[in-house]
């Protein structure tokens, strides 16, 4: 299977939605439905216990027979990891997590942050894409080469308690072999010098996040 889009209940922008392609397989945590039918969109399967979905696209789903799991609300993972767990089972070549941030519920952004460490246990490469914000896990030893774009920013925010042997070629602020430290920000707000930039990682694991101001 090629790519597998999760839907979360977060905010979701209308520019995150034409991520979407025609030959994706779609999967919605609870809320994460609504902006899907909203565009005459349908997705695969809709999982939730839906405490946050409004009563009419539960009545959408049944109407267009469109697969869902109810889940119990008392239960030992969230709606969106449950989702993601269900996107693992169908060994896609990539992840695209959307929905994932915003909202009221900074403990769920967080966690659905931190589910990007979990999902790297599996190999399948995941991104999470909320607005601006690009996000993906690296985990050492690698090498990625990202490209300019639209981005204005790259920060690497360390996971591990350190982040060894950071060599960074083509940015505004090159590094070569350094130690990144979980809670000190030397790795926010670094900007591509050229056309792309190559970023190397020895050992440990840090959040690669690519952002713009507008």
């Amino acid at each position: 299977m090629k790519r597998v889009v999760v839907i979360a209940g977060g905010e979701v922008s209308p520019e995150d939605l034409h991520l979407i392609q025609s030959d994706d397989f779609l999967i919605t945590a609870d809320a994460g439905v609504e902006p899907l039918l909203d565009l005459g969109m349908r997705p695969h399967l809709a999982v939730g216990d839906f405490d946050t979905t409004k009563q009419d696209y539960l009545f959408q789903l049944q109407d267009l027979k469109i697969p869902y799991r109810t889940l119990p609300r008392e239960k030992d993972v969230t709606d969106t990891h449950f989702a993601l767990e269900e996107a693992v089972k169908l060994q896609p070549s990539e992840i695209l997590l959307l929905g994932a941030l915003g909202g009221s519920r900074f403990d769920h952004a967080l966690a659905n942050l931190y589910l990007l460490e979990w999902i790297a246990t599996t190999s399948i490469p995941c991104t999470l894409v909320s607005g601006k914000n690009q996000i993906c896990l690296l985990v050492g030893p690698t090498t990625i080469r990202v490209t300019k774009g639209d981005t204005g920013y790259i920060s690497l925010l360390p996971c591990s308690d350190q982040v060894v042997g950071v060599t960074l070629k083509g940015f505004r602020y090159p590094l070569n072999d350094a130690t990144l430290i979980r809670g000190v920000s030397l790795g926010v707000s670094n900007e591509i010098a050229q056309e792309s930039g190559e970023i190397t990682i020895r050992l440990g694991k840090c959040f690669c996040m690519q952002s713009a101001d507008r």
